[in-house]
């Protein structure tokens, strides 16, 4: 899969997670099933005729064939850099939003194109799998996510976003004319994103339902963070690092500081273990000077990554 900066697996993008493997498994079932062509969208006559109004929803759970899941993945798997920057609400919000607008407007395109006599195109409908999420996420991450901070390497050389941009094309491309149609509608919904058109950036899933969905699928979405950083040279370290302590100071207080105002008084505080010489080292080889390194180090308890993390956020 692809693999940008920041921690590789589902470090921090339960969201991410949940999709990849529901939509294999859906996949996998509809296949073993052979009713991969009993819920794709089709207006007519599966919606408008017989009324099968379920498929504007479960048109989004599965692909109709390996390769479309392969690529659809991968795509949705690197788009996790956008709920680790956004929080898992928002992206979950998102992965809402989009799918919702996306929808309406392929409906819409669907009638319309019919109307216009283009019956050759829309021909077996639109096919299954959340082309319009992958697309809207696709233009959110070109808006919002700098060339830097998805570098991908092949052969040594870092191609930043070419590669997405890639296999996107390959993603529409192995299923036209049908799958035009939803990608486009799924840019439109990812620019109304991103325009904040009618305040949908504003909208989040009401929190009984978040809470309710995290305890059902938490022990199967939640992932641990790596136990080493998969930065290869000190700047992708540090971004990484960056990342991780946006992630976990999200929602949480700073840590206090002891013998400042508003930490821990003096009298009260804890001794802390002196700084094993190896996180010193490690801290000194990313080109912090000693000083600060034990100062950090003191501050978060002798965490090296949140120490990391407190002298990038706090450098001068």
């Amino acid at each position: 899969m692809l693999a940008g900066a920041g921690p590789s697996g589902f470090y921090n993008a339960p969201v991410t997670k949940a999709m990849v493997i529901s939509l294999g498994i859906n996949t996998l079932l509809a296949s073993l099933l052979n009713v991969r062509q009993k819920f794709h969208l089709q207006l007519w006559p599966h919606v408008l005729q017989n009324h099968q109004l379920y498929r504007l929803v479960t048109t989004h759970f599965y692909f109709t064939s390996a390769s479309q899941l392969l690529f659809g993945t991968c795509l949705i798997y690197h788009f996790r850099l956008l709920e680790r920057q956004w929080s898992s609400s928002k992206y979950a919000s998102f992965v809402f939003i989009a799918t919702a607008i996306s929808t309406m407007l392929t409906v819409v395109g669907s009638y319309l194109g019919r109307a216009a006599g283009l019956k050759a195109i829309l021909k077996g409908g639109v096919p299954a799998g959340p082309y319009g999420l992958v697309f809207a996420a696709l233009y959110a991450y070109a808006r919002g996510v700098p060339d830097g901070a998805s570098q991908i390497k092949i052969a040594g050389k870092e191609v930043n976003h070419l590669l997405v941009y890639a296999l996107s094309a390959q993603f529409v491309f192995a299923q036209l004319p049908q799958s035009l149609l939803s990608s486009i509608c799924g840019v439109l919904a990812g620019v109304a994103y991103d325009i904040n058109l009618f305040s949908i950036r504003s909208y989040r899933i009401p929190r009984i339902i978040r809470g309710f969905a995290w305890r059902l699928f938490s022990p199967l979405a939640s992932g641990e963070p790596p136990a080493r950083l998969a930065g290869t040279t000190v700047e992708d370290q540090r971004r990484e690092l960056r990342e991780r302590y946006a992630a976990t100071m999200r929602g949480h207080p700073p840590i206090p500081v002891v013998g400042t105002a508003g930490g821990i008084p003096a009298a009260a505080a804890v001794v802390v273990e002196p700084p094993s010489p190896d996180a010193v080292a490690q801290l000194e080889g990313m080109g912090f000077d000693r000083v600060r390194v034990l100062q950090a180090l003191q501050r978060t308890g002798n965490n090296v990554q949140a120490a990391a993390a407190f002298l990038i956020d706090n450098r001068q």
